[in-house]
């Protein structure tokens, strides 16, 4: 196989040995390639909500961490590629909101390892122990997510 022009590293990223990844990047892509990693979360830093979600996920998990986004990319990248000539760093945030159904919203959080494992626990528990908030009359919810792309 060529060189590829262009390798993408997406939201699984923050789950493997970035530094062997982005080294086998480095040594694999051709000249002037293009390393991109694409990230795509849910910013509780700007919603009540979203922050008591990830309060809730926190306490259902003690090995959860809402910073288990918090890595530092761009150095990564900076790191790695430091001796290449011609490296051009690019960083784009774009920052969007959503109204999602509550419905919806039980749907993605249901598939989540921490309501799993409280449904697990507490298998006559209903949802709405779970998010009291929903409970509210809320039609739906104000969801503020980012994307970044390195």
């Amino acid at each position: 196989m060529n060189n590829p022009d262009l390798i993408i590293a997406a939201q699984s990223f923050q789950w493997m040995d970035r530094e062997r990844v982005l080294e086998l990047a480095r040594s694999s892509l051709a000249d002037n390639g293009v390393m991109a990693i694409l990230q795509n979360n849910r910013d509780y830093r700007y919603s009540e909500f979203l922050n008591e979600y990830e309060d809730l996920l926190e306490e259902l998990s003690p090995n959860y961490s809402c910073h288990y986004r918090d890595f530092d990319y761009a150095q990564e990248l900076n790191t790695t590629f430091r001796h290449e000539e011609n490296v051009n760093q690019i960083t784009l945030n774009i920052w969007w909101n959503m109204i999602i159904p509550n419905e919806e919203f039980i749907g993605m959080a249901s598939s989540s390892t921490q309501v799993q494992l409280f449904r697990f626990h507490k298998p006559r528990g209903s949802i709405g122990e779970l998010f009291p908030i929903l409970d509210a009359g809320n039609s739906g919810l104000f969801i503020v997510g980012a994307a970044v792309f390195f």
